[in-house]
């Protein structure tokens, strides 16, 4: 039982009053089921998290993408901080990058969830890993930065931008057949889509002219 609990809390994010229903014990005794087995499962997991310096090596000159993350949490009652406006829950957030074919080659350290993704990337692993990459795509939470590529903004109220329609295609292409990623990182699973403005350009681009 308690390996279930481990693995369905880790791995789900299923909530402990909900694994407390299923096997009809106390909220408690699932709490510390999960702080007896945490420990275990980072320390399964160690040798298979790299290193900022394995990352930037990996990244050196080649095409990288990184999107930001929420690990959801309990609001605790004077935690203000963990609230995320973007998610609408509370939690810890990281960045996450991977290569171009989705395969995660950082995580980077949790963060109080009311931090966006630019507060997060700015002087931190994450911003020296990707300085050394060939080429990164972001999704808009990361416009103003010179060495990543994003969506474009339309000025308000006018037409779309052009360029921006143009940019979108292109990173469409880039992201295609790549647009959600999985791993098994820390202390559990992760699922996330990449750079949400690319995916949105990707449906796009069914219906657009093959480049000449």
């Amino acid at each position: 039982m308690p390996k279930a609990h481990g693995i369905g809390y880790m791995r789900q994010n299923i909530i402990e009053d909900v694994w407390a229903d299923i096997f009809d014990v106390a909220q408690s005794t699932i709490s510390r089921y999960i702080t007896f087995l945490t420990p275990f499962v980072e320390l399964a997991t160690e040798e298979d998290r790299p290193a900022a310096e394995d990352a930037a090596e990996a990244t050196r000159n080649a095409i990288a993408l990184v999107d930001g993350t929420l690990w959801p949490c309990w609001s605790w009652n004077g935690e203000s901080k963990l609230w995320s406006g973007k998610y609408k829950t509370t939690g810890h957030g990281s960045l996450i990058v991977t290569n171009l074919q989705g395969r995660i080659t950082f995580v980077s350290e949790p963060v109080t969830g009311n931090q966006h993704d630019m507060a997060k990337l700015k002087g931190s692993d994450v911003e020296e890993i990707l300085k050394k990459a060939g080429g990164v795509f972001g999704d808009k939470g990361f416009i103003g930065t010179d060495y990543l590529t994003t969506p474009i903004r339309a000025p308000a109220r006018s037409a779309i931008y052009k360029g921006g329609s143009l940019l979108g295609l292109m990173a469409g292409r880039a992201f295609a057949g790549h647009s959600v990623f999985s791993c098994a990182c820390g202390l559990g699973c992760l699922a996330a889509g990449v750079a949400g403005g690319a995916i949105r350009s990707r449906r796009g681009l069914r219906s657009a002219p093959a480049a000449s």
